[in-house]
């Protein structure tokens, strides 16, 4: 049960929770909401860092491409994992090459900044978290970047439990609520300890009624007893879970009580977005299809992905199982199309930024 975990996956975890400034030294109180709403109003503008207009219309024809091929160089936050599918499978089927690209896939992880690379011109695009991408938005010293969409709906951040009033090897129907949470022991990972305010704020869950520990990267604690609830990511802890026998977990998702963040978002520089409108377009659209691709056969996807991944990729059926849970996550509730960012639902999640002080709420407005 003490195995270490991943380096890609306390890597990305940790971009994820703690890539963001956390609470000032001197213990200033949150934002209230009425607060962080007005100041997500004053100095962000979604609508100038949101921009959905390179995006494929439904059912038009991709574009052709023009000249000759040019290449698109992205970085991804995190290490070569099933998050990478909807990139990996692009370029192995010649979805990119169609659309006249060469894309060079640049691996993150440790002590790598690719958000910093698009900003120096070394990169082209940065795929990942957007709190990492807002932080820099709204700095005082940021830079000046856009969000051309995700490809996810949700970041899949929640508390996950087992069922143990079934055998293990048996899928749980159960739906907890942050209720069940009341009296428990809950592991939280590094950096998170705002998503445990964030509940009881939206829930009316007490804080004092938690016994709050800080748990590493893996669910191992929760395996063995230690925690009755555990906080991680949807998309990947569940199947750490699975490899070891355990298929009754359940899961509370952070965005059916608010937490409404999208994820592995494509950023660019507003220059190169205003000087390459056709590249991004392209880029896009080859997106948009490979994750049409990847929930038709996923399959498939889990084949390359396995191909593609030199370390610890895990079976194939393992891997078709994420990203089964990952295609459900870029349709989202089917009301927007793929890769769409709501600006406003990007402005609400900002206002959760500020009111938590993941991000400088003194910056932006340019």
């Amino acid at each position: 049960m003490n195995r270490a975990a991943p380096a890609w996956l306390a890597a990305g975890l940790a971009a994820l929770l703690a890539g963001c400034p956390g609470p000032p030294a001197d213990g200033a109180r949150y934002l209230s909401k009425a607060e962080s709403d007005r100041l997500a109003r004053e100095r962000f503008d979604p609508g100038r860092y949101v921009r959905n207009d390179f995006q494929p219309a439904a059912g038009a024809a991709p574009p052709a491409p023009a000249g000759p091929r040019r290449t698109l160089r992205v970085g991804l936050q995190w290490l070569m994992t099933g998050d990478a599918a909807p990139w990996v499978v692009a370029q192995r089927l010649g979805f990119f090459a169609e659309q006249g690209l060469e894309v060079a896939i640049e691996e993150g992880g440790p002590g790598r900044d690719v958000l910093s690379g698009v900003v120096m011109g070394r990169l082209d695009v940065y795929v990942g978290y957007p709190e990492v991408a807002l932080a820099m938005m709204t700095s005082r010293t940021g830079a000046d970047l856009r969000m051309i969409g995700a490809s996810m709906k949700s970041s899949g951040v929640g508390f996950m439990g087992l069922d143990r009033t079934i055998p293990r090897d048996q899928r749980s129907t159960r739906r907890i609520t942050a209720a069940d949470l009341a009296g428990r022991r809950v592991g939280i990972q590094p950096g998170a300890d705002f998503l445990i305010d964030f509940l009881c704020d939206q829930t009316g869950l007490r804080r004092s009624s938690l016994q709050v520990m800080s748990e590493g990267p893996t669910p191992d604690a929760l395996v063995a007893g230690a925690l009755d609830y555990y906080q991680g990511l949807l998309s990947d802890q569940p199947r750490l879970l699975e490899r070891q026998g355990y298929r009754n977990w359940t899961f509370l998702s952070l965005a059916d009580v608010g937490y409404a963040c999208y994820m592995d978002v494509s950023v660019v520089t507003a220059e190169f977005c205003a000087r390459e409108p056709a590249i991004l377009r392209r880029y896009l659209a080859a997106l948009d299809r490979s994750l049409r691709y990847i929930a038709a056969h996923p399959a498939e996807a889990a084949r390359i992905m396995v191909q593609a991944i030199p370390k610890d990729p895990g079976s194939e059926a393992e891997m078709e199982a994420r990203i089964r849970r990952e295609s459900a996550m870029s349709r989202g509730d089917g009301t927007e199309p793929l890769l769409f960012m709501d600006p406003a639902r990007v402005r609400d999640f900002v206002s959760i930024l500020f009111r938590y002080h993941r991000i400088d709420s003194a910056g932006a407005v340019r």
